[in-house]
């Protein structure tokens, strides 16, 4: 799977599991919304600065946003 496209599906997943909307995340984050949503779509290369940030909002290592079925691993992983 392409890096871009894995990354973004598990923002959105752990994004949602936080029952959190794109803007209100974007805002957290400090980042802009569009640009958040292209991030989601696997469209944009996310820099290693952006995806920490996010990865400490989520509450994970940034690794994580890398591993397919990451949020599924979390929630194994949070119930233990």
């Amino acid at each position: 799977m392409d890096v871009k496209i894995l990354v973004g599906k598990n923002v959105r997943a752990f994004r949602k599991l936080m029952g959190i909307g794109q803007q209100e995340f974007a805002s957290i984050a400090g980042l802009n919304r569009s640009w958040l949503a292209a991030v989601e779509r696997g469209e944009v290369n996310i820099t290693v600065e952006s995806l920490e940030r996010i990865a400490t909002i989520i509450g994970v290592p940034a690794n994580v946003l890398l591993i397919e079925g990451a949020d599924k691993w979390s929630r194994v992983s949070r119930h233990k």
